[in-house]
């Protein structure tokens, strides 16, 4: 197994309520955003971002509290539109944590990626959505794909000349049962593009409280995907995606493990274990987290919060309606993200 594999295993096993530190940091540092993506509230004029961007002392200050071994900088909209990102990507790394980003690669050029390989960026996350020019302005809102292809273009190269293999480079798209025929044209670009790994996450109406299936079609569609994958030498979690539990039945939410791995922080510094907890538990009084900075040094991961959640889980109990279905802390999901990440 994968280290990452190892700690999912040892925390749905073990389970202790106090942990010391955070796994895996996910801080979000702009919301500073200029697509229009469908579906988004960010693209209704009544949700607009405010243009703000987290202070270097308040990352310090997270960082202090959390002591993460992995920290994953993201955005309310894209996080290297932040003006002082490589700062906060050597912050990460002065503290010995594995810097990484998530973006869409609709801003950037050579200079900037040389400054974050200078600063150790470790990886690099592209949320690309679609490998088809239409397709994407369709989800974007934006006309950009040529320029996002040839940015990451412009990265590879970036990383060729450095010759340390860093940063590992990921696509990232949502597919569900109707798209599933589109992911060897995902893979293809992929692999002409020469990145490390390919994720694909399972898109979740917003209505849908059940578990997430695929039908038998999609099925076979991705595991001649993942066949492709392989043969090209490509990681995915393909094989996650479509793996049956043992039992037969889909390992309900309250096995997840998030709550012992990952603290997700917002620019407002509230905090939780995924960005569904923050944004849509978090209007439940009775369930708020601690924010990030209360408390003292390393009391936050380790604070009744954090404990609460963990008790709930423990004892097989999903703590809020959006827990009730989802995979994402499940120890399949996490077993292929790390595999697809390796």
């Amino acid at each position: 197994m994968e280290p990452a594999d190892l700690i999912a295993a040892w925390t749905l096993v073990r389970a202790p309520q106090r942990v010391a530190r955070a796994h895996h940091l996910q801080i979000v540092v702009s919301d500073r955003c200029n697509l229009a993506c469908a579906g988004c509230l960010k693209s209704d004029p009544k949700h607009r971002p405010t243009n703000r961007n987290l202070p270097l002392a308040q990352l310090e200050r997270a960082l202090a509290h959390l002591r993460p071994r992995v920290v994953t900088l993201l955005g309310e909209g894209d996080p290297l539109l932040h003006p002082d990102f490589a700062a906060l990507v050597r912050a990460v790394t002065d503290r010995g944590a594995r810097a990484l980003v998530a973006t869409n690669l609709s801003v950037g050029d050579q200079g900037t990626f040389e400054q974050l390989l200078d600063a150790g960026l470790d990886g690099v996350k592209v949320t690309l959505s679609h490998s088809d020019r239409e397709r994407y302005r369709e989800i974007k809102g934006r006309d950009i794909f040529e320029e996002v292809t040839g940015r990451l273009a412009t990265l590879m190269a970036v990383r060729a000349a450095r010759g340390a293999g860093r940063p590992r480079v990921m696509l990232e798209f949502w597919i569900d049962s109707d798209s599933a025929g589109e992911v060897e044209e995902h893979l293809r670009l992929a692999a002409a593009h020469g990145v490390h790994s390919v994720q694909f996450l399972l898109h979740r109406p917003e209505q849908q409280r059940g578990p997430l299936s695929l039908a038998e079609a999609a099925r076979q569609h991705l595991r001649a995907a993942a066949e492709l994958a392989r043969r090209g030498g490509l990681r995915t979690n393909l094989d996650a995606l479509v793996a049956e539990p043992s039992n037969g039945r889909v390992e309900p939410a309250a096995r997840c493990a998030l709550p012992w791995l990952r603290a997700y922080v917002d620019l407002d510094g509230r905090a939780g274990p995924c960005v569904d907890w923050v944004t849509k538990a978090r209007s439940d009084a009775d369930m708020a987290l601690d924010d990030v900075a209360s408390g003292g040094p390393h009391e936050c991961f380790s604070g009744p919060a954090f404990r609460s959640l963990r008790a709930s889980f423990r004892a097989g109990e999903a703590p809020h309606a959006i827990c009730s279905g989802c995979t994402k802390g499940r120890l399949a999901s996490l077993r292929g993200a790390a595999r697809a990440r390796a």
